[in-house]
């Protein structure tokens, strides 16, 4: 089949990767906006991390769990209660880290939390390569190491005045990291199974079950929230859910390596709002920092002499060519 035949059996391909494209531009929009928007929530509200947790993870329930239903409901209908048993239990890894992530920019920076936040392909990367035992090439060892000492330029701008809890949130914003990085790639055999959206419908609505006795125990935080408050903690819930699934249908229409190039240009983003938003700096060592994990993001991503393959996946836990379906992740 030539390429005229096949423009004339499918015209509008070439409207739904306009419409694609424009979907991830509205992904990096929303996934940009969270960290900053979690982060004036607590500069200008008492709510506490539990609470704006809670909130966060109510709200995106509710929402995928809608998509869901009109989308994949043959799916939830399927769920066993060994199903439901296992996905629970990954979601504790998948979604409880997002406690750590408020935590985190309780004390933090919003561009300390995005700069180790940016490490998540890097940080997947070294678990496949302990898990798969496999030796990957020498570039991507030059991507992890590149990485990380962008990290360590970016967050040292701050490190000789840094006091207890500003160092506390940078530890917990790598704990995050890690547990998301271990989330993706430990869920990508059971989001292949029941589907993504069933998964994570399950897991984000058992972790929200498992918060409420720590929300509601602080009765007083609960109440004293205002409602800016809960706007800013509804949007952060809602723009997770909306940023996954149209990250999530993008990769249904265009290649994963696309996507991928679209992501990478969120911790960018990330840093740009906070400076223009929150007034924090963007020193020559946070810039610096971000290029080099961004170098060696795309050294561990990369194909041909950059990829290790194990078992039909990459390093990064991403479909390989073999499988062509997304895995199972989280927002940022």
């Amino acid at each position: 089949m030539n390429h005229r035949t096949e423009m004339v059996l499918h015209p509008t391909r070439p409207l739904m990767s306009f419409a694609a494209l424009l979907g991830l531009v509205m992904m990096v929009v929303l996934f940009s906006t969270i960290a900053p928007a979690t982060k004036y929530v607590f500069q200008t509200s008492q709510i506490t991390p539990m609470t704006l947790t809670f909130g966060r993870v109510a709200t995106g329930f509710l929402f995928i769990l809608l998509i869901a239903l009109v989308c994949d409901w043959r799916g939830l209908s399927a769920l066993s209660w060994s199903d439901v048993f296992r996905l629970t239990s990954l979601g504790w890894l998948g979604v409880l880290p997002y406690v750590a992530a408020a935590w985190s920019l309780q004390y933090t920076s919003v561009s300390h939390y995005t700069v180790i936040y940016s490490l998540l392909p890097v940080v997947t990367a070294l678990i496949h390569i302990g898990l798969y035992k496999e030796l990957p090439r020498l570039s991507v060892f030059m991507g992890i190491a590149c990485a990380a000492a962008g990290c360590l330029i970016a967050i040292s701008d701050r490190l000789s005045t840094a006091k207890g809890p500003f160092l506390w949130g940078d530890g917990l914003a790598l704990l995050y990291t890690i547990m998301m990085a271990a989330n993706v790639t430990w869920s990508s055999r059971m989001a292949k199974h029941h589907g993504v959206l069933t998964a994570n419908t399950v897991m984000f609505g058992s972790t929200m079950l498992v918060l409420v006795p720590f929300t509601g125990a602080d009765r007083s935080a609960v109440a004293g929230v205002s409602y800016e408050a809960l706007g800013w903690m509804s949007y952060v819930g809602m723009a997770t859910v909306i940023a996954f699934a149209l990250r999530y249908w993008s990769l249904r229409i265009v290649p994963p390596t696309t996507v991928a190039a679209y992501h990478n240009l969120i911790p960018l983003c990330t840093l740009l709002l906070a400076h223009v938003v929150l007034g924090e700096g963007l020193g020559r060592r946070v810039m610096v920092g971000a290029a080099l994990i961004l170098i060696g993001i795309h050294l561990t991503q990369g194909r041909g002499p950059l990829q290790l393959v194990a078992r039909g996946r990459n390093v990064t836990g991403r479909p390989s060519v073999r499988d062509p379906r997304p895995s199972c992740s989280h927002a940022a």
